[in-house]
């Protein structure tokens, strides 16, 4: 309850000064840089996401997203096969395409000055990550084992920044922290990314 009248209190002094915008649709493509986290099974390096949005007015927004996490290192994976076929082993190999991410969020933007803005964004994600791990033992036998197979929803909370070179807002560089939390899956990155808006 807290938080819907902290929400109509929000909207009614911002009321005044939301105006529609010219270019509501944009892309938007970059880089992430994710910190590690074993025990979700998160390595780090870099990600790539991609983000398709809509602005509602000059301060609201809704936007979809995609984004692909690196997996964590071979061996923490390895670590997780049992112990008898582990102290077997001759020979393994991983197979893990790294963590999908794909988030539904909301948008708040408060422009700052003529050349950045404050973005917040609150929303849900899905999540997707799964590995495995074939065994070659000293009789020559192969074994494949999945180690590792997590996916639900999750919230999902950013904060960042937009800059307009020259005060051109249809392609402005956004910086953002970004952070993936549940009980079951815990991520964070920071990103960088170019919008473009038509």
């Amino acid at each position: 309850m807290k938080m819907l009248t902290f929400g109509l209190v929000l909207l009614i002094i911002t009321a005044p000064s939301v105006q529609a915008v010219e270019k509501p649709w944009y892309v938007s493509f970059g880089f992430s840089s994710f910190l590690e986290n074993e025990s979700s099974g998160v390595g780090e390096g870099i990600g790539i996401p991609l983000t398709i949005g809509r602005d509602i007015n000059d301060m609201f927004g809704v936007e979809f997203s995609f984004d692909l996490a690196p997996s964590a290192d071979e061996f923490s994976y390895v670590e997780r096969i049992d112990a008898d076929l582990f102290a077997q082993a001759t020979n393994y190999d991983v197979e893990s395409p790294g963590i999908l991410y794909a988030s539904l969020a909301g948008k708040y933007n408060r422009p700052l000055n003529n050349t950045f803005n404050l973005v917040l964004k609150v929303g849900l994600t899905y999540f997707d990550d799964w590995a495995e791990v074939s065994v070659e033992t000293e009789t020559g036998q192969t074994t494949t084992a999945t180690v590792f197979n997590d996916n639900g929803r999750i919230s999902v909370f950013s904060a960042g920044v937009e800059f307009a070179r020259d005060q051109n807002w249809n392609s402005p560089i956004s910086i953002a922290f970004t952070h993936y939390f549940g009980s079951a899956h815990d991520a964070s990155n920071f990103s960088v990314g170019l919008k473009f808006k038509w």
